[in-house]
């Protein structure tokens, strides 16, 4: 692909930068704790949780979840990746 700016022909001298970008990713981390649920039960619900909130299993559109463990219990990462189809409000 041609350059957007700058010479077609790299210099090896300075070499080439390369610059991208993506929309901007809405984030919100929520940490779930349970008094009396044992680490892997309530890493099984956060992962029921988050699958359920995610488009992928069927929930807001353009959002991706994860469960991931967390020292204190277990935190649902939640990226909306597009405000328009999923408002942070939803």
């Amino acid at each position: 692909l041609p350059p957007d700016a700058g010479p077609a022909e790299v210099d090896p001298r300075y070499g080439a930068a390369v610059v991208g970008a993506v929309p901007w990713v809405t984030n919100y981390n929520l940490l779930l704790t349970g008094d009396g649920v044992d680490q892997a039960e309530l890493m099984s619900r956060c992962r029921r949780i988050a699958r359920a909130v995610s488009a992928r299993g069927g929930g807001l559109p353009a959002v991706e979840t994860m469960a991931l463990p967390h020292d204190r219990g277990v935190e649902v990462a939640c990226n909306l990746l597009d405000e328009a189809a999923s408002p942070s409000a939803a």
